[in-house]
């Protein structure tokens, strides 16, 4: 390479980089990216917790038994879940277990395999999905909880 073609590289490099600095400004799209983060973020409660959400029965519940990493299907159906949760959560609270360390909630519930969706409604569970095919089912049986409570309170 000869060095009127380095110096031609090393320039054209610097300006690209010049042009492209980083901007003191945000971003249009970051405010709805932050909400939309928020709208899908899924909070992580031990089983009392879980226990406590039931018996509350304010609004149908969606328990996510799960672990965060060395599942392959966990980690299959965790960006379709998370595309999901904000459209959940217009019906339902959304809480997420592991699954690994709370092992007498998996067994009360019935959960078989992780990831496992328990919709609750009334005081009792509703449907359990263990690695559904698809987060749409887990979305139905949301649905499901929230339209029988809303006919049964009429």
């Amino acid at each position: 390479m000869s060095q009127f073609s380095r110096a031609s590289t090393l320039g054209l490099c610097v300006a690209t980089i010049s042009l492209c600095g980083c901007s003191q400004e945000e971003p249009t799209g970051v405010p709805v990216l932050a909400e939309a983060a928020r709208a899908t973020n899924v909070e992580e409660v031990e089983a009392s917790e879980v226990y406590k959400l039931i018996n509350q029965d304010k609004r149908p519940l969606l328990v996510e038994l799960s672990v965060t990493s060395g599942c392959f299907r966990c980690n299959e159906l965790n960006a379709p879940m998370r595309l999901q949760t904000a459209e959940i959560k217009r019906y339902a609270d959304v809480v997420r277990v592991n699954y690994n360390k709370n092992p007498k909630l998996v067994n009360a519930i019935g959960a078989t395999v992780c990831p496992s969706y328990a919709v609750f409604s009334g005081g009792g569970l509703k449907s359990i999905r263990s690695w559904p095919t698809s987060a749409s089912l887990v979305v139905d049986d949301v649905l499901v909880a929230s339209e029988d409570r809303r006919t049964s309170a009429n």
